[in-house]
């Protein structure tokens, strides 16, 4: 809204809110001015914009000024002392919410600042601090209870908002307890970081000043530096450092904005030691004390020693449900600090999977998990053959087709269906971990390739071979595995070979290693060095003298039965 003003002027100045010039007029003409008027908003005006009914928002504040409204109770520190956590009523909750949307609308958030703001966290805050010389940490004590009353409504009666003196104190009665920010109100954290925008201000200029980046998590302040020595007009510290306090002039300045520091908690470090920013260690990259690791794989292992009821108890849970959530949270968190490709992360998902339920599809096995469960000798007695097979994410075993049938052969179409159907009992496979545990086939499809694809009846595991999506190269180092000429008791054949060159062969794309494939090896996987299958060891000769004797020591790509599934 803006009301004209036609006045004769010798000379007139308008300010903005900030006080910075809009405009600047001399002169004894007469001049139209559009001033902007900020519309004063009251109580019946507030609960129409936020669509809250105004008869229970003054029930509310009634409610209020009697100090009630909240629950009380504690949750543990990292140090092991207790926090108090206020949580409102449904009621109260409510419309907090609704005060807390309009206000979001009113706050743009300083760079610097990263708690309780969207897509910031505690992680683009530690980001901010990767890889530096100095890293100082410092915690502002009773960050919530220090910001009374008297605070929150000469918030609410600035020029940031158009309250009416009453519509401000109501609102901030809504927003206080006890005459204090609550810690569990869902107004609190972004009130909070609005009273603290005269101190990121002022901190911002004190480490540009003093070659530091600075950053605020909550009542967590962080300063860091590539300086040789961190500046002593922040902090004060002995060469060590074994002893650090904060500079008169840093006292001030926070003191001077309403806060005070907890001194047990000021902590200066160099590179050489552990770098901490809200409980994550930046010294090279973004990573998590070993600790962290250590405290959820012993959960997961006592989901298998003891059961997940019991596991839930010990951990503070009142069922299976509850600890499952409590797992997958601290699962989460991991993976967002150091990635979902570390070793570790894969470790703990790979136990969530085998101790509690199946739920990460894409965990990484190491070559001995993957032969323990997915690599198989196949038998068949019809062609009084023997060779290799595995099992991979399709839920398919794969094998060669000279396996399965001859392939010298030529069967008519409706014959090859009934040859197959019957080979389903003549057909067995088994684990050498469990030679007596043999199982059959079914629903077995050749490809035109030499390449068998079958159905595992009655064997379940999660642990399969993964098809590799990549493009092979001649030189490529891989790993062939299989069973050459097996006999009871024998385990794995592993060799590493290289890709020597690439072939056509009936018709079909190959490519040849400088290893002989032997008989019985055939059908095993060749993998790439992330353990994933690159192709189908197919031809070599019945022994090593043999297989000298010719150049077809090939695998068929795995890329290439893509265009068959």
């Amino acid at each position: 809204m803006f009301r004209l003003l036609d006045a004769k002027v010798s000379h007139i100045v308008l300010t903005g809110p900030a006080g910075n010039k809009i405009l600047s007029v001399s002169g004894k003409d007469k001049i139209n001015i559009a001033v902007p008027i900020m519309e004063i908003m009251n109580i019946s005006n507030f609960c129409k914009e936020i669509n809250f009914p105004q008869k229970q928002y003054y029930d509310i504040v009634n409610f209020c000024k009697q100090n009630k409204g909240y629950i009380s109770f504690k949750i543990p520190k990292k140090t092991g002392e207790k926090r108090t956590i206020l949580a409102p009523n449904q009621q109260l909750k409510s419309l907090q919410t609704k005060i807390k949307d309009f206000i979001k609308n009113k706050y743009k958030p300083l760079n610097c600042c990263h708690g309780f703001i969207e897509k910031r966290s505690c992680i683009t805050n530690a980001t901010t601090h990767i890889n530096k010389k100095w890293c100082l940490n410092l915690d502002l004590s009773d960050f919530f209870p220090t910001i009374n009353f008297g605070r929150i409504l000469g918030l609410f009666k600035s020029n940031i908002f158009s309250f009416d003196d009453k519509l401000a104190t109501t609102l901030a009665i809504i927003c206080c307890y006890k005459s204090k920010l609550p810690q569990g109100a869902p107004t609190s954290p972004i009130l909070a970081n609005m009273i603290c925008y005269g101190l990121d201000k002022k901190m911002i200029e004190l480490a540009k000043k003093n070659k530091c980046i600075y950053s605020r998590y909550a009542d967590d302040i962080t300063l860091s530096t590539n300086l040789n020595h961190f500046p002593r007009s922040l902090a004060i510290y002995n060469d060590s450092p074994s002893f650090v306090d904060l500079s008169p002039e840093l006292y001030k300045t926070i003191a001077d904005s309403g806060f005070i520091v907890n001194s047990a908690k000021t902590r200066l470090s160099g590179k050489n030691k552990c770098q901490m920013v809200t409980g994550i260690v930046v010294n090279k990259k973004l990573n998590l004390k070993r600790k962290y690791y250590r405290n959820l794989r012993a959960i997961l292992f006592n989901c298998k020693k003891e059961g997940l009821l019991a596991t839930a108890k010990r951990n503070g849970k009142q069922n299976e449900t509850q600890l499952k959530n409590f797992i997958l949270g601290k699962l989460s968190y991991y993976s967002s600090i150091v990635g979902q490709e570390h070793s570790s992360y894969n470790n703990l998902c790979k136990m969530y999977n085998q101790y509690i339920e199946y739920k990460f599809k894409n965990c990484i096995y190491n070559l001995d998990e993957l032969n323990k469960n997915s690599l198989f000798i196949l038998e068949n007695d019809e062609e009084m053959t023997q060779g290799t097979a595995f099992l991979a994410k399709t839920n398919k075993l794969y094998t060669c087709k000279h396996c399965i049938i001859d392939i010298t052969k030529d069967y008519p179409g409706e014959y090859l269906k009934i040859q197959l159907k019957n080979l389903e009992n003549k057909i067995q496979v088994y684990n050498y971990q469990n030679p007596k545990n043999k199982y059959k086939v079914k629903n077995i499809r050749l490809f035109n390739a030499d390449v068998a694809e079958l159905e595992l009846v009655d064997y379940n595991t999660e642990i399969k071979f993964q098809f590799s999506e990549d493009m092979l190269e001649i030189g490529e180092i891989c790993t062939l595995i299989g069973f050459p000429n097996y006999s009871d008791g024998a385990t794995p054949n592993i060799q590493t070979v290289s890709i020597a060159s690439k072939r056509k062969h009936f018709g079909y794309n190959y490519f040849t290693i400088d290893k002989f494939i032997i008989s019985g090896a055939s059908g095993g996987p060749i993998l790439n060095n992330k353990n994933e299958v690159v192709g189908i060891a197919t031809n070599g000769g019945e022994n090593p003298e043999e297989a000298s004797k010719t150049d077809a020591n090939m695998f068929y790509p795995i890329s290439d039965i893509y265009t068959s599934l």
